[in-house]
């Protein structure tokens, strides 16, 4: 085996994981208490859960600078409009209607418009931050309603681990097997490794706009 595949970025990334728990065990008193780590997995958890949207678009040799601004605001929006009297299955179905909305508007300028992905965005963050900031919502801290679902998921621990960590979980394992097992999941491997020759291969990438180009390339590979 080969130095390269030795230190694969995987491999790189998880020894650094590992020095850093082994350095702040050694140097932080009270690190390696049972209360601080599930803090710490439990805080962990729910960036989690959007790392692995991440994770998807970044295989597919993507970009997505607006995802932490979209789950902040939607979010905040969730809960403004619980405040306001909307119901909660409402409230729900507008929120990620919105959610929608601005991920089609994302896929629509970068698929058609070639609109390179670290612009659409690093622009739809931008939009969606500052309008639903100043349009939307009406404080920099929202309550949550008392009885609303989120306050019980908040407080339910099982086997004494918040039950958020058993969400993230559980959408990592969804992941995993769409990755793995689905031919969804292998397109984003293909497009990710190589994005022409997956689609000379027939895979449906996004379409060409310069059909031209294209079929020059498919000619030349």
């Amino acid at each position: 085996m080969t130095g390269h595949q030795v230190w694969s970025q995987e491999r790189i990334v998880l020894a650094l994981a590992v020095l850093l728990f082994a350095i702040s065990a050694v140097l932080l008193p009270g690190f390696l208490a049972a209360d601080n780590l599930i803090s710490i997995v439990r805080s962990v958890s729910v960036l989690g859960i959007l790392a692995l949207g991440m994770a998807i678009v970044i295989i597919g040799r993507g970009i997505d600078l607006a995802a932490v601004a979209i789950m902040a605001m939607s979010a905040a929006w969730y809960l403004q409009l619980l405040n306001d009297g909307w119901s909660g299955a409402a409230a729900l179905g507008v929120t990620v209607a919105g959610v929608l909305a601005i991920g089609l508007a994302n896929g629509f300028l970068i698929a058609y418009g070639d609109v390179p992905a670290i612009f659409a965005t690093l622009a739809s963050g931008a939009f969606v931050f500052g309008y639903v900031r100043s349009q939307l919502i009406t404080q920099d801290a929202i309550p949550v309603p008392r009885g609303n679902w989120l306050e019980s998921l908040g407080s339910s621990r099982l086997f004494g681990i918040p039950a958020e960590v058993f969400v993230f979980a559980g959408a990592a394992f969804v992941a995993y097997l769409f990755l793995r097992y689905t031919k969804w999941g292998r397109y984003v491997y293909f497009m990710g490794d190589n994005f022409q020759a997956a689609r000379n291969m027939g895979i449906p990438v996004r379409p060409c706009s310069r059909p031209r180009a294209c079929s020059a390339s498919i000619l030349a590979w």
